[in-house]
């Protein structure tokens, strides 16, 4: 821990920081498209205007039908469900972006349709809709999977699509065939096991469902019933409908996605060749924007899937039947505007869609504990990190109110800040909080610490704070 009592310090603490950030530029951003008519997946740059540019080769071989693709929060692993061969293919993805198939695949359950990757990176989930089940693997070195044991667990009738929370804690699946939630508790090791309710009531067949940034909110897609539900995630992951428990989605709806700052939903209307677009109103719940709708272009499109970009800029939408991929601008508000040229051909009958993750880290339910502790005395900061697999904290800690209190040293102030670097994985930590400082006492008093995360690319999180106090014994 260090002690900034001065500019000088202050500066220093600031070389420190920004020194973390050297050789971390901007990623380039990629975007991945799988045709479920055939074995390929599209892949595409994502140019600075949104735009998506074919990489060379444009298509890769995975699977019979492959169905949804998943990315690891590093951008450096994708993993493709195959419909029509019961597997998962493994691709690296290369910092130029083309994808590399690590072979063999690996077998799933029958019909695996939606899949999704926990935010360490370690563990993947596939929804079997033959089969009922949900198959569940480990990562191993080099992102190869295999299989936990057991293999599989139970899930409703079809399940369909799949969703992890920010921080790693729940798994959610969207059982198409008899319209419910599966809700699991995330293991030590990556298992999953039923929460308490193990399901929740939606609405007519549940086909795509993502849950916010923060981490509060489940937004799923009902196809049969038109609807979007909306849900409010516990501190325990369980989720109960939030009022009202769905808004009205035009015509079959499916592929759901949420900007990067949580404040849009979008989803495709398959049937109405539409892109609804929604604004994330205070605890989570949906209003429709005006319009509430954009068109998709060309003949019967049937949009399937959506995507955003990592920026936030630019909506994608694939079309099934259209064979393309329509690109909207997203303007003030959150409004679609069609981007020119706004279709770009992908293969036959596209599907899932997915772009290289925004790697956006967030702090989340910070807090000093105890709250409360003696001069001297050692305390915790826990907090929740999202967005990012691995980020370097700066902690500041300052004094609160009138300055008082013992000087920590020759000139030294009682109303100094006081910073601290650590390092953070995704999900939840705990950090030691020393209560000395250069071999000095932290005096009593009331403080504040605030922390920021910076991830590998530089981006840096908004600051969060907690209060805590040191008696005086």
């Amino acid at each position: 821990m260090r002690r900034v009592t001065g500019l000088a310090a202050a500066v220093a603490l600031a070389g420190l920081w920004a020194a973390l950030a050297a050789g971390s530029a901007q990623a380039a951003s990629f975007a991945y498209v799988t045709n479920g008519g055939g074995t390929t997946v599209s892949q595409f740059r994502i140019r600075g205007g949104g735009q998506l540019s074919p990489l060379a080769p444009a298509g890769v071989t995975a699977g019979n039908s492959p169905f949804w693709v998943a990315l690891t929060l590093d951008g450096r692993e994708a993993y493709v469900s195959n419909m029509l061969d019961n597997t998962v293919t493994h691709f690296d993805v290369a910092s130029s972006g083309p994808l590399a198939a690590r072979p063999p695949a690996t077998a799933t359950g029958t019909t695996p349709l939606g899949l999704d990757v926990s935010p360490n990176a370690r563990n993947v989930y596939v929804a079997n809709t033959g089969s009922n089940t949900v198959s569940q693997f480990d990562v191993r070195s080099g992102g190869v999977l295999r299989a936990k044991s057991p293999a599989t667990v139970p899930a409703g009738v079809q399940p369909a699509g799949v969703a992890i929370s920010p921080d790693g804690r729940s798994a959610y699946v969207g059982n198409a065939g008899d319209s419910t939630i599966s809700q699991y508790d995330v293991g030590a090791g990556g298992a999953l096991s039923p929460k308490s309710p193990a399901s929740v009531a939606a609405d007519n067949t549940p086909a795509d469902m993502a849950v916010a940034p923060d981490g509060r909110t489940l937004y799923v897609s009902n196809r049969l019933g038109n609807t979007v539900s909306q849900y409010h995630v516990g501190k325990d992951g369980r989720l109960s409908p939030l009022s009202p428990a769905t808004v009205a989605a035009e015509t079959g709806p499916e592929g759901i996605s949420i900007t990067p700052d949580g404040r849009n939903v979008y989803v495709a209307a398959a049937r109405n060749n539409l892109v609804l677009q929604f604004t994330v109103r205070r605890r989570g719940t949906l209003t429709p924007k005006s319009p509430a709708s954009v068109p998709v272009s060309g003949f019967l499109p049937f949009p399937a899937d959506t995507a955003v970009s990592p920026d936030g800029k630019t909506v994608y939408a694939t079309n099934r039947l259209g064979g393309t991929v329509s690109q909207f601008a997203v303007g003030a508000g959150g409004r679609l505007t069609a981007r020119s040229p706004e279709l770009v051909s992908v293969g036959s009958l596209p599907v899932g869609m997915a772009t290289t993750p925004p790697q956006l880290p967030a702090v989340q339910q910070l807090k000093v504990t105890p709250r409360r502790f003696v001069v001297g005395r050692r305390a915790s900061l826990r907090l929740t990190l999202t967005g990012v697999i691995k980020a370097r904290l700066r902690v500041t800690i300052r004094p609160v109110g009138r300055c008082t209190g013992p000087r920590l040293g020759p000139g030294a102030s009682a109303c100094a800040r006081y910073g601290l670097l650590r390092t953070a994985r995704v999900g939840r930590n705990r950090l030691k909080l020393p209560g000395r400082i250069g071999g000095q006492v932290l005096p009593a008093g009331r403080y504040r610490a605030t922390v920021v995360a910076r991830g590998a690319t530089g981006k840096r999180s908004d600051p969060e704070t907690a209060a805590f106090r040191i008696t005086g014994g």
